[in-house]
């Protein structure tokens, strides 16, 4: 089976300006999940993985560019994704299933990339989706109303699972026949919590920078 991996990295943000390459603890953004993919064992060869961007071209190591059309800020991923297969094959041949990174996750780590895909090969599925265990008895909607009414427990307070944005694995038989990177039935990847930053605000920064900062990623 051929399997690529993408990292999509659309120019322009609604929250933080140049978000993708904006500097965290000393190095821009997206360079943490290309050097994740880099370092994995999975993805061997540099023409397995490519980041689709419109802006940032220094980061164009296929050469492959994100054309305007799939990258307005309302784009369905899956059509991103779609558009950026049709090209890749018209240059490097097959694709079979595709390893999809958001270069959001700075806390990624090449193990978690080659462990998620082991995990999605003996699975079956057709998707596998990582995600950071989530508790939910004591959260509220934004107008107060809890979630859930009544007295409960600490210890009865059953963990949900979250997707973290971090790694998405799917055969191109799922987004071609129903347009989707994962389906209602995905293999979990489960990440611990301060891996699973998802850089979207000046807070998530912070939290990024000091994770980092002080050796998070060292043995990861």
């Amino acid at each position: 089976m051929n399997t690529i991996a993408i990292i999509p990295a659309r120019g322009g943000s609604e929250t933080i300006v140049d978000k993708n390459v904006v500097s965290v603890a000393g190095k821009p953004l997206i360079e943490y999940t290309i050097d994740a993919v880099k370092g994995t064992k999975c993805i061997l060869d540099d023409t397995l993985w490519f980041v689709y961007t419109d802006r940032y071209r220094q980061y164009h190591n296929l050469g492959i560019i994100r054309p305007a059309i799939v990258s307005k800020s309302d784009t369905p991923m899956g059509v991103t994704v779609s558009k950026a297969i049709e090209t890749y094959e018209l240059c490097y041949g097959r694709v079979d299933n595709i390893i999809l990174l958001q270069p959001n996750c700075p806390l990624l780590s090449s193990k978690d990339i080659d462990d998620a895909y082991d995990l999605f090969l003996r699975s079956g599925n057709d998707c596998l989706v990582s995600v950071v265990k989530v508790y939910n008895e004591k959260k509220y909607y934004k107008d107060g109303y809890p979630l859930k009414q009544g007295v409960f427990h600490k210890q009865e307070d059953r963990p949900l699972c979250q997707r973290n944005s971090a790694i998405f694995i799917f055969r191109k038989n799922l987004l071609r026949s129903r347009g989707l990177i994962f389906d209602n039935n995905p293999v979990l990847y489960e990440m611990p919590c301060w891996k699973s930053v998802d850089i979207d605000n000046e807070d998530d920064l912070f939290m990024a920078e000091c994770l980092i900062k002080g050796g998070a990623l060292s043995g990861t």
